[in-house]
């Protein structure tokens, strides 16, 4: 059924590591997180927590959450395949794999968009950034969720624009839009 795993990068602050998991015809089917670190785990449980607090908020479902307001992410986001998963010092999940499109390195109508849904259910993405989501038929698609948190104001704006900035070395024209309810 699968060909096996191909790497799909991963890494960072958490010493995770993030792999697609490939069917015979090599195309994508699922992402597979793995960590083997107590930060790469806390980083995976709270991804896997904000995703389905999301989803059953973007399906109205009534979930023990501070979150009030209900918005539809569902399309957005990735779904996840089951629960955390554990063996010695490993920890996994298992995402739906969101379709990619263009990434583009300056904020568009379409982030915006997305940001003003966040807001109105108080959680930040924490790593906004060109290469953590693409714009597909119209809307921003946004993947990896280890960093949400509370909504703080212009934090996933502001990451999105110095990320921009010193990883790429593109400086953005200083167009802002408020984002507001």
């Amino acid at each position: 059924m699968f060909d096996g795993l191909t790497d799909c990068g991963g890494g960072g602050l958490t010493d995770g590591r993030i792999d697609g998991l490939t069917d015979c015809e090599g195309a994508e089917c699922v992402i597979v997180k793995l960590g083997n670190t107590a930060a790469a785990s806390a980083a995976i449980r709270n991804e896997v927590r904000v995703l389905n607090l999301l989803h059953a908020k973007s399906i109205g479902q009534s979930v023990n959450s501070p979150i009030s307001q209900s918005v539809n992410l569902s399309p957005q986001i990735p779904r996840v395949i089951g629960d955390v998963g554990c063996f010695g010092n490993w920890t996994w999940s298992v995402q739906t794999v969101l379709p990619r499109g263009k990434s583009p390195n300056r904020l568009q109508k379409e982030h915006y968009e997305f940001l003003e849904k966040l807001k109105a259910v108080e959680l930040s993405h924490g790593d906004f950034a060109p290469w953590n989501c693409a714009i597909v038929g119209g809307k921003l698609v946004v993947w990896d969720w280890e960093d949400a948190g509370p909504w703080v104001d212009g934090k996933d704006e502001g990451w999105f624009r110095k990320q921009v900035r010193e990883l790429l070395g593109v400086e953005e024209k200083k167009v802002h839009k408020k984002i507001s309810l």
